[in-house]
């Protein structure tokens, strides 16, 4: 009997077997991903070249038909490397057999799992050899498509003026060709990318653009992502009432479609708008549904995004020790998923931490560590932000030369990527720093800047706190009515945005000035709705500005005593 060759049918009926239960469950995640371990093993069978008695050209179009049938679900599930490790396999196939279109789809999926990770440039090399092979090969849909992923990936890296430019290139290609759901998708990623440009009227054009798509189609679940996306935008311009009804209205459309991944993600935009305003508690809870939902999908990726969002509003609350372990919960499902931008956004978060804690080297050392990433993965945007908190680290510790350094690099670095919005937090740091340093004048300047850029953005949230900011600047060079009218016009931001964080400082700034005038009972009234935030909200300033107030009230006492004694 030849075992042999007895061994060698059986492991082909055993590949065939496990690729067919594949293909008839292609879209049902949960039943492929309750026989993993078979239709892996199966695959390990044909990489690793084991006897089947077939010839190579029948063992490559089994790859390349595994590939077809699985790498959707390897992505949707957060399995990249084992996704990466396919595909590759894949496009040694796909050159065996000739087959060109196999190759720019499969260099499309490869670079869209290296942009998940977080390795941009590696993504973009992937891309480009797909997009060249596609303008030669076609198909004419598939090249809207890569063109597509690259203007995500220009995107990411900040060179918003490429991304637009590539995705209007997609949209065309996918409005010639007649394909509607592409359309729909390039529009969002226009949206997007007008988003991070702070051009809102634009942002807002195309997502109401991709929404009328969407309900032409009555594509319901397109419907509620546009509705969530439009939320996300009212949120950036401090519009919370209007970014509630979208979120709302987005949450209940994904639960009555039962989609738990975007419902997730919809809980996750409420918590960070509860956040926002004030409403840390209400925060939480939002995050914590979205989380147990990320944990029941197996969502790692997610699941970590989420435990940072804990995380920052632990640490907002002043529970430095709680958000440390969230951070550190996050740190470590980024490093075993090898997501390099999520682990260098969980370094930086735990930097934070130890920065609040006062521990300045430890900080530094996080600090670096995150920058250090996104230097390699081609992030310039994030890595000037690291720049940044490296800078405020080595103030702290008595380094302003080593500060400055890093504030200059961040600043470049903001520029050349194009972050406008990082450039302005940037003049606003060197701004301190300059104040610090007694250099009033310079300070000014520095907060004229960055009021100018956050303008020209219509960044409200960062408009008040640059005027804010020039308040102190004018209070400390004695031009009180100036200073006043500063706080005045950033407290009159913040009740707009609902910022009620932000409103409890500016009155206490306010506050002092009146005291600085005398004026102790528009003090007190001020110190007293400053208190009435931080007890309902539970911020971290609610015993310096009890403090203040009960400094007011004692000063009221002695002055009416003084003035009675006068009378008599």
């Amino acid at each position: 009997m030849n075992w042999f060759y007895i061994m060698s049918k059986a492991r082909l009926r055993y590949v065939r077997y496990w690729l067919q239960y594949a293909q008839q469950y292609q879209k049902d995640w949960q039943s492929l991903g309750a026989e993993y371990g078979q239709w892996r093993r199966a695959w390990e069978m044909l990489s690793a070249r084991q006897e089947m008695n077939i010839d190579q050209a029948q063992r490559e179009q089994l790859v390349l038909d595994y590939l077809i049938a699985l790498d959707s679900f390897l992505e949707k599930r957060g399995l990249l490397r084992d996704n990466i490790a396919w595909l590759e396999r894949g496009l040694a196939a796909a050159h065996a057999r000739n087959q060109p279109i196999m190759l720019g789809r499969f260099g499309q999926d490869l670079g869209w799992c290296y942009r998940n990770l977080g390795e941009r440039e590696k993504a973009l090399e992937y891309l480009n050899l797909a997009l060249g092979i596609r303008r030669k090969f076609g198909p004419r849909i598939g090249e809207g498509a890569t063109l597509n992923m690259l203007g995500v990936i220009y995107d990411d890296l900040g060179q918003f003026q490429q991304a637009v430019e590539v995705l209007q290139e997609s949209l065309a290609i996918r409005r010639e060709e007649g394909h509607r759901e592409g359309e729909a998708i390039t529009l969002h990623n226009l949206a997007s990318t007008y988003f991070n440009m702070r051009n809102w009227d634009q942002a807002e054009a195309h997502y109401q653009a991709a929404l009328e798509l969407a309900q032409t189609a009555g594509d319901e679940e397109s419907v509620a992502g546009t509705l969530n996306n439009l939320g996300e935008l009212s949120m950036a311009q401090g519009d919370s009432a209007r970014a509630a009804n979208f979120f709302e209205e987005a949450l209940a459309r994904f639960e009555a479609l039962g989609d738990k991944t975007h419902t997730a993600a919809v809980l996750s935009n409420l918590g960070l708008l509860a956040n926002r305003q004030g409403r840390p508690r209400d925060a939480i809870d939002k995050f914590e549904a979205a989380l147990v939902l990320q944990r029941q999908l197996g969502q790692a990726a997610n699941a970590a995004t989420t435990l940072n969002n804990l995380g920052t509003v632990y640490e907002g609350m002043g529970e430095s020790e709680r958000a440390l372990s969230y951070f550190e919960e996050a740190l470590r499902l980024h490093q075993t998923s090898g997501h390099e931008t999520g682990t260098g956004t969980a370094l930086g978060n735990i930097g934070g931490i130890y920065y609040r804690l006062g521990d300045w080297p430890c900080a530094i050392e996080y600090y670096e560590q995150a920058r250090q990433i996104f230097v390699a993965v081609g992030d310039q945007s994030s890595a000037a932000t690291l720049s940044n908190n490296l800078a405020v680290a080595y103030y702290k510790l008595g380094q302003p030369e080593q500060a400055r350094q890093y504030l200059d690099q961040a600043l470049d670095g903001h520029r050349r990527s194009g972050n406008r919005q990082g450039e302005a937090e940037t003049l606003n740091n060197l701004a301190a720093l300059a104040r610090a340093q007694a250099e009033l004048d310079q300070a000014k300047e520095y907060l004229v800047q960055a009021l100018t850029i956050n303008k020209s953005i219509q960044d409200q949230s960062s408009i008040a706190t640059n005027l804010n900011n020039l308040g102190a600047i004018a209070s400390l060079m004695d031009d009180v009515e100036m200073a006043v009218a500063y706080y005045e016009a950033a407290l009159e931001i913040r009740r707009q945005i609902e910022d009620n964080e932000g409103i409890a400082s500016t009155l206490y700034n306010l506050a002092q000035v009146w005291m600085g005038l005398g004026n102790l009972t528009q003090a007190e009234t001020l110190l007293q709705e400053a208190v009435r935030l931080d007890t309902t909200y539970g911020f971290v300033n609610l015993e310096r500005d009890q403090s203040a107030l009960e400094q007011v009230r004692q000063e009221v006492n002695i002055s009416a005593l003084v003035d009675g004694a006068e009378d008599e």
